[in-house]
């Protein structure tokens, strides 16, 4: 009887628990529904080769071995994946790259 009254005990603090909780749950749904949204547009990238070149723009994909970048303004650069030396997420390419 001992295990079977310390099994109740237990199980009446959980759903205590389990109900304190429910104010925390809807508060954080709550700050999500208000927070800051996601832009529409895909990420921009920077990308450095093993000649320090740099080419900036606002999508990336493989084709044959390249990695082929689509600038802003509307023109592509393509550099072969083994002179690839660093890819980084910017917020906005700055002007002459």
């Amino acid at each position: 009887m001992e295990a079977t009254r310390k099994a109740n005990d237990k199980l009446k603090t959980s759903r205590r628990l389990a109900l304190a909780v429910v104010p925390f749950y809807m508060a954080a749904l709550g700050f999500m529904a208000y927070a800051p949204q996601a832009k529409n547009e895909p990420p921009k990238v920077s990308v450095t080769d093993s000649t320090g070149g740099t080419y900036c723009g606002i999508s990336t994909k493989q084709v044959k071995g390249n990695l082929v970048i689509a600038g802003e303004k509307g023109d592509v650069a393509t550099v072969p994946l083994a002179r690839v030396e660093k890819v980084s997420a910017v917020e906005k390419c700055s002007e002459g790259k």
